[in-house]
């Protein structure tokens, strides 16, 4: 037998088949599951020529073959690197397209190491495959790929943040990094200090665009708007968007791994390999997933990511108590009482938290939804309890379809078009008029951001 190791540094989860390639490519030989809490493992193979394939959660497949004879390595790498610094993360994670690179194969005795090469259609990552969907359907490329001219438009950065329970006026964000194809905030994490969820906005004259939904992490965030997700305004809503893709408006990178390995495989459409991503995480350190939900107090919001996350790959391995808790933890956030209510139905037994319905309730009437599942869930969740969406005469607040008919994609965060946190489309009224006097603003000519 020979042995085969297969690292990858900095890429975030992969799933990966190691496949003989002797004609028998249909069936994997060995499979493991790499992430950055285990960046490195070896299997044993009989020696032959092999393909070494690894799949990111957003879909994009990374192909190498490698001969072995007693001993190979392969080093998995991105095909490319970064339009910056800035964005060096985020591309190695396949979030935003690259600037594709030659791979290499070097080899020295029986030993191998080789940088492995993206199979790339169009743009890379889930984002830039979308973006070209959108933007097609809607004219905003012409039979040969060209962009049209796109007339000059101005936009205005703002944040919101929950206080007492509701959410405060807005305010402008002037620390940001603008580039022609993207718009970056860091938004810094406060260990010492108990956060409310935050939201932040990129408003045109009118007061309207995307709204992405800052869970109050305690690790620094950095959100990155995308010029050509921010340019698709047209295809916002759902009824005018033949594509059925949500257009990707931003892209959110926590700046730890841990919290970045579970989003990422969170807002994928599926994932062979998350399973394996969170048991990877029973190492027995302080920074492995399951701590994030023993010591809740610590981070509620890392700790809701890890609750979303078995919620979908394995619901019903977090116990009901622990959710109450994070409840009580976040008590203005939708997610936390629909995941209580989720996991009460999946036990079929009572909670005393409330009933199924109170649940729902509750989470329907909450200010904040932090994930972009929650919005979706307790909609199906209030059908099949048969639940109507109650409102009286004079309340205008926005329904959970309202948000679904606008929603936008950014990493697996809430967001929508609107024109603040509460006011989903076009036709909403701003609570709070936006305090321009002290804004910053940013243009956008051609369908790029101005530095």
């Amino acid at each position: 037998m020979a042995t085969l190791t297969v690292t990858a540094y900095r890429l975030g989860p992969l799933s990966v088949d190691v496949i003989d390639a002797r004609g028998e490519t249909s069936a994997p030989v060995n499979s493991l599951s790499l992430s950055s809490n285990r960046e490195s493992a070896s299997l044993e193979v009989p020696p032959g020529d092999y393909a070494v394939v690894a799949t990111r959660p957003n879909g994009e497949v990374l192909a190498q073959r490698v001969s072995i004879t007693t001993t190979a390595s392969v080093d998995l790498a991105a095909s490319g690197h970064a339009s910056s610094e800035t964005l060096s993360d985020a591309a190695e994670r396949g979030l935003v397209p690259s600037v594709v690179r030659r791979s290499s194969v070097t080899k020295t005795g029986s030993k191998l190491s080789a940088s492995l090469g993206t199979v790339l259609t169009g743009a890379s990552g889930t984002a830039g495959r979308n973006l070209k969907s959108v933007l097609v359907s809607h004219g905003a490329f012409d039979v040969l790929g060209n962009e049209p001219f796109l007339r000059r438009k101005s936009f205005y950065l703002v944040q919101w943040q929950i206080r007492n329970g509701s959410w405060s006026p807005p305010d402008s964000l002037h620390d940001y990094e603008a580039r022609s194809d993207y718009l970056g905030i860091s938004l810094r994490g406060d260990a010492n200090t108990t956060v409310e969820p935050r939201a932040v906005g990129l408003l045109n004259e009118r007061g309207y665009g995307p709204v992405v939904m800052v869970p109050p992490f305690k690790c620094d965030l950095r959100i990155t708007f995308l010029a050509d997700g921010v340019a698709a305004e047209a295809a916002g809503e759902r009824i005018s968007n033949p594509s059925a893709v949500r257009v990707p408006v931003a892209i959110a990178l926590p700046q730890s791994p841990m919290l970045s390995d579970l989003l990422s495989a969170l807002a994928s459409a599926s994932f062979s390999g998350a399973e394996n991503i969170w048991d990877d995480r029973f190492s027995g350190s302080d920074d492995d997933a399951f701590a994030l939900l023993v010591d809740k107090t610590s981070d509620p919001a890392a700790a809701l990511l890890a609750a979303h996350f078995l919620a979908r790959f394995a619901p019903k391995r977090v116990p009901v108590q622990w959710l109450e808790n994070l409840r009580r933890l976040l008590p203005s956030v939708a997610d936390t009482h629909l995941l209580l209510a989720m996991r009460v139905l999946a036990d079929r037994k009572s909670t005393p938290g409330g009933s199924v319905e109170d649940l729902l309730r509750s989470a329907e009437a909450a200010p904040a939804c932090l994930f972009s599942r929650t919005r979706a869930l307790l909609t199906q969740a209030m059908r099949l309890r048969k639940l109507p969406v109650i409102r009286g005469p004079q309340d205008d607040r926005a329904k959970p379809g309202d948000f679904l008919n606008v929603s936008a994609d950014a990493g697996g965060f809430e967001a929508f078009w609107g024109s603040g946190p509460l006011q989903p489309g076009e036709d909403s009224l701003p609570i709070h008029p936006l305090p321009l006097d002290r804004m910053s603003r940013i243009f956008m000519e051609e369908g790029a951001f101005l530095p």
